[in-house]
């Protein structure tokens, strides 16, 4: 049986695993993947590879967001002020002077 795009509405033949996301993608989401910011990080495998080489997947990150505007920085930061989560550039960057509160304080 072919896995099925686990990203999409249409869950279109897989043809890819993404090892951040931890989920098989079709080739649109590949492309979304490949061309959005905030994916820019994650890792494609070609299906063959995955099913060739199953047990040495990496495991997905859990509950693990990167900030879109800083890629490599982990969203782990509330801001109070705007509502949403930022990382820690964020809060000299773009939110100084702002009320903040840790994630797991929060949530």
């Amino acid at each position: 049986k072919e896995p099925k795009c686990e990203k999409c509405k249409l869950k279109s033949t897989a043809t890819g695993f993404c090892r951040e996301c931890g989920k098989f993608v079709c080739d649109k989401c590949t492309e979304i993947h490949q061309s959005w910011e905030e994916y820019t990080n994650h890792q494609i495998v070609p299906i063959q590879e995955v099913q060739a080489d199953a047990e040495n997947l990496i495991p997905p990150k859990k509950n693990v967001l990167y900030c879109p505007q800083h890629n490599d920085n982990v969203l782990k930061i509330y801001c109070e002020t705007c509502n949403e989560l930022i990382c820690t550039d964020c809060t000299i960057r773009l939110h100084q002077g702002h009320h903040y509160d840790v994630i797991s304080d929060t949530f």
